[in-house]
């Protein structure tokens, strides 16, 4: 079995995402070599989700459901976004206190 670490590419507060794209993609290439793409979706004319995803492989939650994340007025609360990255799983998203994870793949 090979095991992997995630590496953290990022970790900021969400009411300050839109100032930080230009950096999860610098950071997320010179940390893994890797070219990264920040993409925002919309539904019925709001903005509904976020995903970030990179070269190579994606197994992980690459996704997170913005409006979930919004105050009455349509802006961000003061939630932790985290990024993580793996070789054997791609990019994982999530939102608040948390630590890479270990990954193990049988070959």
């Amino acid at each position: 079995m090979k095991e992997e670490k995630e590496q953290i590419i990022a970790k900021f507060s969400l009411d300050n995402l839109f100032d930080f794209i230009p950096l999860i993609v610098t950071l997320g290439y010179r940390t893994t070599g890797n070219k990264f793409s920040v993409l925002f979706h919309g539904s019925k004319g709001y903005l509904d989700s976020l995903e970030i995803i990179c070269e190579g492989v994606q197994n992980e939650t690459n996704t997170i459901t913005l409006s979930d994340y919004m105050t009455v007025k349509r802006r961000f609360k003061k939630k932790i976004l985290n990024i993580f990255h793996s070789n054997m799983m791609g990019v994982r998203l999530s939102i608040g206190k948390d630590e890479p994870k270990t990954h193990c793949v049988p070959f």
